[in-house]
């Protein structure tokens, strides 16, 4: 699963949340505790790296914060940060400079994979 973040944002917009919440809503209260749910938090390339490096890991952040408020257990989740490390070799030629920010939104994201004890 993706989500989508806005131009140098990393909060959750309704649209991650719901996603979030469709998602989760198929995991059985009983799974919960043998969850595991890695996420891997990115930026576009748009900025200086080390910025975009905290910028990934607040939006993987953002991300483990909902799924605790959901009863995931701290230890069922796993970080990274990946910063603009993927985007930087980007090929952004067809990206017209008027639209570069919505251009590169693919970029600016977490990506999740979740796994329960019942799917191992």
């Amino acid at each position: 699963m993706t989500l989508y973040f806005g131009f140098d944002a990393d909060t959750l917009d309704t649209e991650a949340q719901a996603a979030l919440t469709q998602a989760f809503a198929t995991v059985p209260e009983n799974a919960l505790n043998t969850l595991s749910v890695e996420l891997d938090g990115h930026a576009d390339h748009l900025g200086n790296p080390g910025y975009n490096q905290q910028l990934s890991r607040r939006r993987a952040e953002a991300v483990r914060d909902w799924l605790l408020t959901q009863g995931v257990p701290t230890q069922a989740v796993t970080l990274h940060a990946h910063g603009d490390s993927h985007a930087r070799q980007a090929d952004t030629a067809h990206c017209p400079d008027d639209d570069l920010r919505h251009c590169l939104r693919d970029f600016r994201r977490v990506e999740l994979r979740i796994q329960t004890g019942l799917n191992r």
